[in-house]
Formats: structure tokens, sequence, C-alpha cells
């Protein structure tokens, strides 16, 4: 039932507790099963777990019963896992008035990763946004929050990490109250760690946030917010049905690539994949595409059905990401060429902030790319995931940023010193920034 959707993402600083809090939500929404569950479930990669912070989007449903106890927690893990034809409209377990389907997207923290977070943003009605108890509103608190804001998302403010001691938090509060303009009984108070608090953050996100808008019984249109290339079940799309319905083994159309393809599976997304007859109008889940072209399924793309395809107006989709740091990648063996372009193409799909475009003519070192990033750590995750996910070795050049040449009047991109011909006036990059600072800092700023 479209009235039992909730589509939220957790938005926060770095390090403010995203994934711990997820975590929390997977086990008292009985998700994930005891033997399964471990710290920083929703992060997948294994760079994510060596470095500690979260990378990739990560979307997961969960079904929440109000005032639930500890029976119907484990109702509600025996349904999340439930056999592979798990149909929440057509199985034995009927959605209540008190039972909910929650879509969690897992967001990154970190700056350079904000696409993700746009992406996801634009996928949901609600944000929950996690303020670090110790160190208060963050950089990346406010950033993704006008983000949250220009996308006119509910937004339910917690203060996290209250089970530390040294903690100033009725300062907290005031500062969190003052920057929202909300009351301080509006914020809530929850340590991820402990769970403390967390129960009321659910009954929260059910009361405050919206149910999906759309019309069931119109034509179906889905928003492609995330994808990743199988080698043997094509490009698996993470969509959001804005519109209408998708059944299993429907033929497909993609609005901005104008391709067909026909759906080999669809469903929800728990631990694992759960397979469904149809996803419906405010649903988050996936779809198996059978696309073999990875260009023709691109992030922000519009999915409809084929009976469907001339009658539908394609979605909004998304800004392109700025790129502040560019560098020229090269295989370390000058035949592996195609190997990394095929590498590049198969990640740009399943990362879509960075751009990649060949090096025009033959290089002392080879042939290679040139590729533009949201920052220096992008730019370091790219390149081992290069390694590691496809097994391309790779030496980069020195990272630059992208110049401006002004000659008669017209404004041209340079991306690349090499290019400069000595004509005209080179303009470099800089930066409007607006810098909050507690006043007893002013002094040593000023």
């Amino acid at each position: 039932m479209q009235k039992n959707i909730r589509n939220f993402a957790i938005i926060a600083h770095i390090d403010a507790g995203k994934s711990t809090l997820a975590d929390r939500l997977l086990e008292l929404t009985g998700t994930i099963p005891e033997r399964q569950m471990r710290e920083q479930f929703l992060d997948k990669m294994e760079l994510e777990r060596e470095k500690g912070i979260t990378i990739k989007l990560q979307p997961i449903r969960m079904i929440y019963k109000l005032n639930q106890n500890d029976e119907t927690r484990n109702q509600n893990q025996a349904q999340n896992q439930k056999s592979e034809k798990f149909d929440i409209r057509h199985s034995d377990f009927d959605i209540s008035d008190s039972t909910y389907e929650l879509n969690l997207i897992d967001t990154p923290g970190h700056v350079d990763f904000s696409y993700e977070v746009s992406r996801s943003l634009a996928a949901v009605e609600g944000a929950i946004l996690i303020i670090d108890a110790k160190k208060g509103i963050q950089a990346q608190t406010i950033a993704h929050l006008e983000e949250a804001k220009k996308q006119n998302l509910v937004i339910i403010p917690a203060i996290n990490k209250i089970d530390l001691a040294e903690i100033e938090l009725e300062r907290v509060i005031k500062e969190v109250s003052n920057y929202l303009q909300i009351k301080e009984n509006e914020i809530l108070l929850i340590s991820a760690k402990t769970g403390e608090g967390v129960d009321n953050l659910l009954e929260r996100i059910v009361k405050n946030i919206p149910s999906p808008q759309g019309d069931l019984n119109s034509a179906a249109r889905a928003l492609i917010f995330d994808s990743y290339y199988d080698q043997y079940k094509g490009v698996i799309a993470y969509v959001r049905m804005v519109d209408g319905e998708i059944k299993n083994r429907e033929k497909l159309f993609f609005k901005q690539a104008e391709v067909e393809s026909e759906v080999l599976d669809l469903g929800s997304i728990t631990a694992d994949f759960i397979s469904q007859r149809e996803l419906t109008c405010g649903e988050i889940g996936y779809i198996i595409t059978n696309l073999k072209e990875i260009s023709k399924a691109r992030v922000g793309d519009t999915i409809t059905t084929s009976s469907d395809s001339t009658r539908v107006r394609p979605l909004q989709g998304y800004e392109e990401p700025k790129h502040f740091v560019y560098a020229d990648f090269y295989t370390e063996e000058g035949d592996n060429y195609h190997r990394l372009r095929e590498a590049l193409e198969e990640l740009s799909l399943n990362d879509a902030s960075f751009v990649h475009e060949p090096i025009r003519g033959q290089t002392v070192m080879g042939r290679g790319f040139r590729l533009g990033f949201l920052g220096m750590l992008h730019l370091e995750i790219v390149k081992e995931r290069l390694i590691r996910e496809h097994n391309v070795e790779v030496f980069i050049t020195p990272p630059t940023v992208n110049l401006r040449i002004e000659k008669g009047g017209e404004l041209t991109d340079l991306k690349d010193l090499f290019d400069y011909d000595n004509q005209g006036k080179i303009e470099e990059p800089y930066v409007l920034l607006e810098l909050i600072s507690p006043a007893r800092y002013m002094g040593m700023i000023m």
C-alpha cells in the first residue's frame, strides 16, 4: 500500500555515525538475521570497511510495525527473509495501518562523494540529519542539509553519540535549534551505538515523513538513481518508482538512451535481492535489465514500459557534477589500453561522478585517459577500485585543476597546459566560501 511506504536517507558529516545508526535500524526492524549481522552492514565495499567511511549509497528495505515487541520483530525478520517470491502485496503478510515499508538509503558523508548524496535525496521524501554530540554542526552537515532543503524533504534532526562522556549536549542542542530554526524538543537525542532513542526515531520517521506521491494507475515511470554491471545479467538498476508499475518479464524502454530491454527480475533489496511480481508507485527496488551496453543505462534516466514509451514524459534526472581535480591514467602495460577503457566504462556506471575521455594522440607514456574527479579522495578511490575490482594496474600523472582561456572575448576550458598555444589569458579557478565559526575563534581568524 502506497500510504504505508516511507522513503528516507541518512545524511551527516563524515564520522557522525550514519552507518552505525543504519545497523541499529536494521536490528530493531529485524531486517537482517542475527547470524548475518555485522558492523557497518551497508558498507559493502572492502575499501569502505578498510577506511571506515561510506563511499557508495546503499538502499535497503525494512518492515516496521509501530510499537512492536520482540515477537513482532521476529515476525518481521521472518518476513524480510522470505523466499525469492516474496511480494509485500500478495503474500500472506498484509500491511495493516500500523505496519510500514521503510526504504532507507544510506549515504556517504565525505564531500568528495556528495553526488551520491544528491542522487539519494532525489529518490526520497525525508532525511534523518545526524549531528555529532561532541562536534556539533560541521561543514557537511550544512551542505547536505541545504541539498535536502532544495529537494523539499522533511528533515528529522537527531543528535547522536549522547552516550559519550565529556559532551556539551545543551550547547549542541541550542546550536542545532538555532541553525534549523526549530524548537529544542523537536530534536531527537540518540545513541546509535547503544540503541538509545532509536525506537523514538523510527516512530518519528513513520509519523513525520509523508508517503510517496504518484499515480499508480498512470503510465510507469522509474528513476534510475544508481546502477552497476553484471557480466551475466547486464545492467542492474536501482530505481525509485515514481508512477505506475513495472512487472517481471515486462518489456522496458529507457527514455534518454531510447533503447528497449526485458526485465529479467525485479524486487526489493534487503540483505539480498528479494524477487517480486512487480514494483509499484512509491517503491524503491532493483531491476535486472539484461542490457549489455553499459552506456545505455545511466543514472538519471527514466525507465518505462515499451507499451507506455510514447506517452511518458521523462523525469528531470540529475545535474551533472562539477569536477575539480583532473589526472591522466595510463596502464603499466601499454597493451592494456582496451582493458582500461572497459574498466572505466563499467566503473562509471556505478560511479557517475567521475568523467573520462581518451587522451588525444600518442604520448611518451602510451595511450591513456584523462579523468575528472570531485576531489583527491575521489581520485584515490577510483584508482583503488580499478586495481581491486578490475585487476587493472595504472599509473597517474600529478593532479591538476581545470583552467580557462579567454581569447577574443570567448572562454574555453583548458584541461591540459600542453594544449596551451600561448595565446589568450589563462584563468584559474577560485572558491567563494562562507566561513562559520564559534565566536571564540573569530579574533584569531580575523
